[in-house]
C-alpha cells in the first residue's frame, strides 16, 4: 500500500512503536476492541489476504456485529441467504418436494448451525478487507497520513453506535413482547367466543333433545293397530267374528304374551297357546257364518274376490299341500301393513298380503303361510302372538 511522502508525518510515525499500517487500522476500527482485531489484522496483512479465524461477537450476534462495524453489504446479504433458506425448506421443499416435518426440522438446524458457523469463521477476514477498502478510500481524499487517520476515526464506530444498537434491540424485544401478547390475548377470547357458541348449542340441542325424550314417553296412538286375540279353549265357534281394532277382542290381548313373557324369563320352553278364537274377514250379508273345523280350527269361507298376488317375501305352497293359513289382519292403514309384514319376514315367517274391497273400503290382508300340517300353523301363531300381532288360523 503506497503512502504519502511527507517528511514529518514519517518521521513521527517511524519513532513510534506501531508501524503506519497498524495506525490506519486503529483509526479505521475506533475504541471497541482494537487490541484484538490489530493482532488478528497483523496476521491477515502478513499474508497480503483475510482468513479463517474465529469471532464470538461475529457468530452470535451477527446482525448487531455487523450493524456496528458498519458492513451494510454483509448484513443485507446475511438477510437474504436466511430468508432464501426458509423459503428453500418451508416453502419449495414442503410444496412442491413434500419433505416430511421431520426433514424440515433438520433442514432448520443445518441453517442455524450455519448462520452461526459461517459469520464465526469469516467475520474477521469480512472486517479486514471492509477496513482495507476504508483506509485505501482515506488515503485517496487526504494529502496527508495525519489526515487519513483523521478521517477513519470519525468514520470508525463509537461507544455511541454501540449504545444506539443496544436501544433498538430493547425496542425490538418490547414490541415483538408487546406482539406476542396481544396475539395471545386475541387467541384466548376466540376460545372463550367459541367456548361460549358451543355451550349455547349444546343447551339447545340438550332443549332439542328433551323435548324430544317428552314426546318419545307419550302413549303411541293405537287406533288403526289390530288387537290380538288370544282366549281360552272354545268348544264352539263364536255366533260374530271379531273385527280388527274391534274393543269386544282387546281385553283379551294380553294374557298369551305375559305368560310367554314369564316362561321365557324363567329358562322354560314357553307352552301352547291356547285355543285361537277364529276371526273371520269381513263378508257380505248373503254369506253363512264361518263352519267350524274342529275344537282348535275354525274354518271361514274365502271372500269372492280376485286373490291377491304375493309379495316378494311369500312362500305360496299348492292348497292341496298346505291347506293351513294365519290371519295377521285387515289394515286400513297402509303402513301398518307393511310393518307386519316386516316383523314377519324378520321373524322367517311366510306372508301373503293382498289388497281386499270390503264394505269399509280397501283392506290389506296379512296371512302367513301356507303351512302343511295345522301344528306347523300353531308354532307359527305362537310366534305372531309374541310379535304383538293377530293369530287366527284358517284353512284354506
Amino acid at each position: 500500500m503506497a503512502f504519502p511522502s511527507d517528511p514529518a508525518n514519517s518521521t513521527k510515525l517511524d519513532s513510534s512503536d506501531t508501524s503506519a499500517m497498524l495506525e490506519l487500522f486503529r483509526a479505521a476500527l475506533g475504541p471497541l476492541q482494537t487490541d484484538y482485531y490489530l493482532k488478528t489484522f497483523t496476521r491477515f496483512d502478513a499474508n497480503d489476504r483475510g482468513g479463517p479465524s474465529w469471532n464470538w461477537a461475529a457468530a452470535l450476534l451477527t446482525l448487531n456485529w455487523m450493524a456496528l462495524r458498519q458492513l451494510w453489504g454483509a448484513a443485507l446479504a446475511y438477510i437474504g441467504a436466511l430468508l432464501a433458506a426458509a423459503l428453500l425448506i418451508f416453502g419449495i421443499g414442503r410444496l412442491v418436494f413434500q419433505i416430511s416435518g421431520e426433514a424440515q426440522m433438520v433442514g432448520l438446524a443445518g441453517t442455524v448451525v450455519l448462520s452461526l458457523s459461517i459469520p464465526g469463521v469469516f467475520g474477521n477476514a469480512l472486517l479486514y478487507n471492509a477496513c482495507r477498502k476504508r483506509i485505501e478510500a482515506a488515503l485517496a481524499a487526504n494529502a496527508t497520513l495525519a489526515d487519513a487517520c483523521a478521517m477513519l476515526s470519525r468514520q470508525a464506530s463509537g461507544r455511541q453506535r454501540l449504545i444506539g444498537l443496544g436501544i433498538g434491540n430493547a425496542v425490538v424485544l418490547v414490541a415483538t413482547a408487546c406482539l406476542a401478547l396481544t396475539m395471545t390475548n386475541l387467541a384466548g377470547f376466540a376460545s372463550r367466543t367459541d367456548d361460549g357458541a358451543a355451550k349455547s348449542l349444546g343447551t339447545i340441542t340438550d332443549a332439542s333433545t328433551s323435548h324430544s325424550g317428552v314426546a318419545s314417553t307419550l302413549p303411541p296412538v293405537a287406533a288403526d293397530k289390530p288387537a290380538v286375540v288370544a282366549s281360552a279353549p272354545v268348544s264352539g265357534v263364536s255366533s260374530m267374528p271379531a273385527m280388527p281394532g274391534s274393543a269386544a277382542s282387546a281385553p283379551t290381548s294380553g294374557s298369551v304374551p305375559a305368560l310367554a313373557s314369564s316362561a321365557q324369563h324363567s329358562g322354560e320352553k314357553p307352552p301352547a297357546s291356547p285355543d285361537i278364537k277364529a276371526q273371520a274377514e269381513p263378508a257380505s250379508s248373503a254369506e253363512p257364518p264361518p263352519q267350524p273345523v274342529s275344537q282348535k280350527t275354525v274354518q271361514t269361507k274365502k271372500l269372492k274376490v280376485a286373490p291377491a298376488k304375493p309379495s316378494k317375501a311369500t312362500k305360496v305352497g299348492s292348497n292341496a299341500e298346505a291347506p293351513y293359513l294365519v290371519n295377521v289382519g285387515l289394515f286400513a292403514d297402509d303402513n301398518n301393513a307393511r310393518n307386519a309384514v316386516a316383523k314377519l319376514n324378520d321373524a322367517g315367517i311366510p306372508v301373503i298380503s293382498g289388497v281386499l274391497e270390503t264394505s269399509k273400503g280397501k283392506r290389506t290382508r296379512v296371512r302367513a303361510g301356507p303351512f302343511a300340517t295345522q301344528a306347523e300353523a300353531q308354532r307359527a301363531a305362537d310366534k305372531i302372538v309374541f310379535l304383538g300381532l293377530e293369530a287366527v288360523i284358517v284353512q284354506q
